[in-house]
């Protein structure tokens, strides 16, 4: 896998509300971790593939409000590893204080405009550079 740094504009950074109430109604398992671990945020967003980007704008908001001294960000789904002293390690090498998104970015991809994730709303001919979520990614 190619891994690629993107520096990032952060004068273009916004952050947005929620849209959508929470559906989640069996979640006593989550609430049990929270009250051991408390390390979960909850956003009331529904869990569909189409809202994922709205719940990741949420976790970094709500991540960058209540954790101002944290350096560095890393997106990683249920299903992954993270071996975080190999992160720290590799990490050394880049300026946290400069806006940076490090792992497998996708530049120029057209938006689709049938199919299932159709997008028909969207201006524009191609996506703005995105890093893949489901390979990870690092952002300071």
């Amino acid at each position: 896998m190619e891994i690629q740094t993107m520096m990032l504009d952060r004068r273009k950074t916004t952050t947005t509300t929620a849209t959508h109430p929470c559906q989640e109604k069996d979640h006593a398992f989550l609430i049990q971790e929270q009250l051991r671990f408390r390390d979960l945020m909850e956003a009331p967003i529904l869990e569909l593939y189409r809202d994922i980007p709205e719940k990741v704008v949420q976790s970094y908001h709500f991540s960058i409000t209540h954790l101002p001294q944290a350096r560095w960000f890393v997106k990683a789904d249920d299903d992954m590893f993270v071996r975080v002293s190999s992160v720290e390690t590799y990490l050394q090498k880049y300026n946290s204080y400069l806006p940076m998104l490090i792992g497998r970015i996708i530049m120029e991809s057209p938006v689709n405009r049938d199919g299932k994730w159709a997008e028909q709303d969207y201006p524009y001919i191609y996506y703005p550079y995105w890093p893949q979520g489901s390979a990870g990614y690092i952002m300071s």
